[in-house]
């Protein structure tokens, strides 16, 4: 009975990692795609950074950040 148990909770254990896992890759995924939308509404559409950090819930300094270091790679 204790082992049954046990193992249903590794089980469950393992199962909810590799769903953390896999939303971890969606997250490395999708970030430089947001950035890269970041960057082109702020520099090409004059977007202000104020209303890209409500929208996207980065601060404003991390939305001048990305923008900086496009500025600096480009």
């Amino acid at each position: 009975m204790f082992d049954d148990d046990m193992d249903m909770l590794l089980e469950g254990l393992q199962e909810s990692i590799n769903e953390i896992n896999k939303l971890k890759e969606a997250l490395d995924n999708f970030i430089p795609i947001r950035n890269d939308f970041i960057r082109s509404l702020y520099s090409r559409h004059s977007y202000s950074a104020m209303k890209l950090s409500d929208m996207t819930g980065l601060s404003r300094q991390m939305v001048h950040n990305l923008v900086k270091e496009e500025a600096n790679n480009g």
